[in-house]
Formats: structure tokens, C-alpha cells, sequence
């Protein structure tokens, strides 16, 4: 569990720098955005290694688009409509359907 977290974390983080980069234009955001895509690398060797890929790659990325949703609202001001929503619920729906026909093969 360890590593599905640093790998939410940095992939959601690679995002959050390179926008903070656009709007700072201070190079330092692009430093931490390669140190986060290498981190996210790295925890995606270590899970892959463990867990099957179908089931733990769309668990990471529908976590990270919501962390990136969050972060965008906290750190930017971005508005969170109606279709945003919508999206954020599909993707826990797909986590769902997902982990149960991974399970159910298993």
C-alpha cells in the first residue's frame, strides 16, 4: 500500500509543479516535476513487480486525477462544475467495475 500511495502522490504532483511552473515561471517547479516523474517511475517498478497491472495502473491514475482536481481548486481557484463530477464519479465507478472483474477471475 505503501507504494500505491507514493505513486498517487507523484503522479498527481508532476501535474500540480508543471502548472505551478506556468504560473511562477520559477525553474525550480520543473525540477520537482522531474524529481516527482521519477519517483512515480520508480514506485510503478516496485508495484509491478507485486500487483497486477489492469487492476493497480487505473486504481493510480482515477486517484491521482482526483488529487490533481483538489489541488487545482486549493492552489489555483478552478472551479468544480457539474461535468467535473460526473467525471470523478465514472472514474470510481470504473475503479469498481475494474477490481470486481479482476477479482472475479481470480
Amino acid at each position: 500500500m505503501f507504494w500505491v500511495i507514493i505513486a498517487i502522490l507523484a503522479s498527481s504532483a508532476q501535474v500540480t509543479c508543471v502548472k505551478m511552473f506556468t504560473k511562477k515561471k520559477e525553474l525550480c517547479w520543473i525540477a520537482f516535476a522531474v524529481l516527482a516523474s521519477f519517483t512515480l517511475i520508480f514506485s510503478y517498478i516496485q508495484l509491478l513487480s507485486q500487483t497486477n497491472l489492469e487492476s493497480m495502473y487505473p486504481f493510480i491514475k482515477i486517484l491521482s486525477i482526483v488529487l490533481v482536481v483538489l489541488a487545482s481548486t486549493i492552489l489555483f481557484d478552478a472551479k468544480i462544475n457539474a461535468h467535473m463530477i460526473v467525471g470523478l464519479i465514472l472514474g470510481f465507478v470504473s475503479i469498481y467495475l475494474l477490481s470486481s472483474t479482476v477479482h472475479s477471475r481470480q
